[in-house]
């Protein structure tokens, strides 16, 4: 199947889409159109007994139907669209990233690859020597697999936030350190690990090489300065404990992805976000997240609010003390987020919201 072309923008329209929305993630450069019943081959949607190639889809070529990758060996795959479901299947020793995934992505019996992928659910089954670069609104699940390493996804590209809105996925709901192993090796030995630091094209050939048609070197050297999905530790890390916790309000995720992409553009030494969350709480749950909380006009003001709609939590490890507050101030309006006031009600209020109050989506 030949690769179906897009036209991209030159690197001065780049500029100009970034002086009008702000930010380059606010972009949408292919807005999804539902293909009719007619105009949908299934065949197009199938790559099967691949070897030795590079397989590109760019946006608008998807559009949200299901996709299949079945018997490959040794490719590199580059999709960068979004999907209903996609399953990997009898692959080995390929490279993939594959965009949003509105439903589930199953990788199974697979080996000796690395994966680069964002989905509501991960499912393996019978797979070994497998990295994963995830982002999963739900826990991943491994099964009768060994050797699967997990690192958080880190992926920026023009239209990738579009991508998510499509696919159903909030970027603050990355479960991809909450692993459930359906067959855990005898003794307590772990089939799974983590990777920190990990980058996600760094086993991909660079993308304006085997795709110029969808971006240009230019603007992927851009792309290597922003991030959209939070890039967390979670409990992959026990020894890294955060101290202090952001929340913004209800109609303020705007705010909130400036402040990550200020806070990764010019303070990613200072601080960064050791887990995220977005929900909209009942007031009960409300009043347990600032059970702990010392009453101020603020935190009155923050209760009112949060129970208006869906909240962000950012639990925080701040290296610099006081650099939260600078970098929040450049970004966010007054009474659009609650800062915590000390490590204590930091601690207490994320082990709520990250550790008590549980949701699979």
């Amino acid at each position: 199947m030949g690769q179906t072309k897009s036209k991209i923008a030159s690197p001065k329209n780049i500029k100009k889409e970034l002086s009008i929305y702000g930010y380059s993630w606010q972009v949408n450069r292919n807005p999804p159109r539902l293909k009719t019943r007619d105009e949908i081959n299934v065949q197009d949607f199938i790559i099967k007994g691949r070897k030795d190639e590079t397989i590109v889809r760019v946006p608008g070529t998807i559009d949200g139907q299901q996709f299949i990758i079945d018997g490959c060996e040794n490719c590199d795959f580059y999709v960068m669209d979004f999907c209903a479901e996609v399953s990997v299947d009898d692959c080995k020793n390929c490279r993939f990233f594959i965009g949003p995934v509105e439903g589930s992505f199953f990788i199974r019996n697979c080996e000796n690859s690395k994966v680069t992928v964002a989905c509501r659910q991960l499912r393996t089954r019978d797979c070994k020597n497998i990295d994963l670069i995830l982002y999963a609104q739900g826990r991943p699940v491994i099964e009768s697999s060994t050797n699967v390493r997990f690192g958080c996804f880190d992926v920026f590209y023009v239209g990738l936030s579009e991508q998510f809105k499509n696919a159903q996925l909030s970027i603050f709901n990355n479960k991809w350190n909450v692993v459930h192993d359906f067959t855990p090796a005898e003794g307590g030995a772990l089939n799974y690990s983590y990777i920190h630091g990990a980058k996600s094209f760094d086993h991909l050939k660079p993308l304006h090489k085997v795709a110029p048609e969808f971006i240009s070197e230019q603007e992927e050297e851009l792309n290597k300065t922003q991030r959209l999905v939070p890039l967390t530790t979670g409990n992959s890390d026990p020894s890294i404990k955060s101290n202090t916790t952001i929340i913004f309000l209800p109609g303020k995720s705007d705010e909130a992805m400036r402040f990550l992409q200020n806070a990764h553009s010019q303070y990613q030494d200072k601080f960064f976000v050791s887990n995220s969350k977005e929900w909209k709480f009942s007031k009960t749950e409300v009043d347990q997240i600032f059970a702990n909380s010392a009453k101020s006009e603020e935190l009155k003001h923050a209760k009112q609010e949060s129970t208006k709609g869906p909240i962000i939590v950012l639990a925080i490890v701040e290296k610099e003390p006081g650099t939260l507050a600078q970098c929040v101030a450049t970004c966010a309006s007054e009474k659009s987020f609650y800062i915590t006031q000390d490590g204590s009600e930091s601690d207490k209020l994320n082990h709520y919201v990250f550790n008590t109050h549980t949701v699979e989506t």
